[in-house]
């Protein structure tokens, strides 16, 4: 389990959620998080796949672009 509060994920380059990744069930827990600037294949700034689980409060999602499906977030 990830839980942030006020981090930020700027910039990065991946296959799928270049700024978080969850599988399998994972959960993470963003507050006031900034994820911006990234490029993936799908879902730039968060791909949740398997059954994991993101709850959001208050973050931003900015200029992240994905080649395929879900820009900022695939679930």
């Amino acid at each position: 389990a990830y839980e942030g509060f006020g981090d930020q994920f700027t910039a990065n380059i991946g296959g799928f959620g270049a700024g978080i990744y969850l599988d399998g069930g994972a959960l993470a827990q963003l507050t006031a998080t900034t994820l911006q600037n990234h490029v993936a294949g799908r879902g730039a700034a968060v791909y949740a796949a398997r059954g994991s689980t993101l709850i959001d409060q208050a973050s931003t999602f900015a200029t992240n672009e994905a080649t395929l499906e879900g820009g900022a977030i695939f679930l």
